[in-house]
């Protein structure tokens, strides 16, 4: 009996110390995307893209901090330190603005307590995207509508075109005479 009792006690012990099982007690650290990537942005404006922090393992863990390699074209709108626990998730919103035209790459540093981030517990994402001036073109530039008596209404039709590959906000005023 008390044997018996010991050698399953000690088997069981055996099982809990295997490696496979010492790994999925750990943290696991994952960014979804693995990278961010932001596409064509115009001039001084601001495209945010989203980036999910998440622990896919037992243990928990800290984000101590979040940096870009490229601070004043790429920062996160708002970052505190925060705790991970096991399967938890938290979003991080990361903007770019850039400033000349051309492509922008760099790196959003994250710096974690755990080592499956990376080394030192610093997880490294690429971030990519494109400077691109933009414009708009109006067509026709100017719209005579002659003489037009009081009271009576004539329309006319502009188009306005973006020949760029980025969003261009554009506001549209109507001065008459």
């Amino acid at each position: 009996g008390v044997l018996g009792a010991g050698v399953c006690w000690g088997a069981v012990a055996l099982l809990g110390c295997r490696a496979d099982v010492l790994e999925s007690s750990m943290a696991a650290f994952v960014a979804d995307p693995e990278s961010v990537r932001f596409g064509p942005t115009g001039l001084s404006q601001k495209r945010v893209a989203t980036l999910m922090l998440q622990n896919e393992g037992r243990a928990p863990f800290r984000v101590l901090s979040a940096t870009s390699s490229l601070p004043g074209v790429v920062d996160l709108e708002t970052f505190e330190p925060f705790e991970l626990v096991a399967t938890a998730r938290r979003e991080l919103r990361v903007a770019l603005t850039p400033w000349v035209e051309g492509e922008i790459a760099g790196l959003l540093r994250v710096e974690t307590d755990t080592s499956s981030a990376g080394e030192d517990g610093e997880a490294q994402i690429p971030f990519f995207g494109t400077g691109v001036k933009t414009y708009i073109t109006v067509e026709p530039a100017l719209i005579d509508f002659g003489s037009v008596e009081i009271g009576s209404v004539r329309m006319a039709q502009i188009r306005v075109k973006n020949p760029t590959s980025a969003e261009a906000p554009y506001r549209v005023d109507l001065d008459g005479v």
